[in-house]
């Protein structure tokens, strides 16, 4: 579906966008208020990427819930998703921690927290929440998506059931 893989794709620009504006120019007074608004309203960007993200992961198990293809292996799946976005969040995350390092900035973490973050975790505690990239915060969000899609979707091909049960069950559901 290259069409919805081009709308979230605008999505993340709309959030890069967002983000840049708040760590530059947000409110700033010489600035017009239109623009902060609309500006600000980017932040929708990643409400459409989460949902376009989810969707699209799904349909291999709603695919399989109509008999069109065997579930995806959860192994395989998590590999994917953590080959896809953990090499270049832990990238960030050294590089951000040793920019941080010894600065005394407020989003300077400690040696202790480092791993908590690493793990995609940093949401789980107050000691680290908005710690080295406050945007990082995200990918918390989105693991847990990760970690849940297999169990809605083994449920969702589950309650599908097969043969004369998936046709009734599912031809009502459409």
């Amino acid at each position: 579906m290259a069409g919805l893989d081009g709308l979230r794709g605008l999505a993340a620009v709309g959030v890069v966008v967002l983000h840049v504006w708040m760590y530059t120019g947000a409110h700033d007074p010489t600035q017009s208020v239109l623009l902060d608004v609309v500006i600000g309203e980017l932040r929708l960007g990643l409400v459409y990427f989460f949902v376009l993200s989810g969707f699209l992961l799904a349909l291999p198990w709603a695919d399989a819930a109509l008999g069109q293809a065997r579930a995806p292996r959860v192994g395989r799946f998590l590999t994917r998703r953590l080959a896809r976005i953990g090499p270049a969040y832990w990238l960030a995350l050294v590089a951000a921690a040793a920019l941080l390092a010894g600065t005394g900035h407020p989003r300077e973490a400690s040696l202790w927290d480092l791993p908590i973050i690493a793990l995609f975790a940093q949401n789980l505690f107050e000691d680290t929440r908005g710690l080295v990239d406050p945007p990082m915060w995200s990918l918390h969000v989105e693991v847990g998506f990760y970690l849940a899609l297999p169990v809605i979707g083994w449920a969702l091909v589950r309650a599908a059931g097969t043969g004369r049960r998936r046709g009734r069950w599912w031809s009502a559901a459409r």
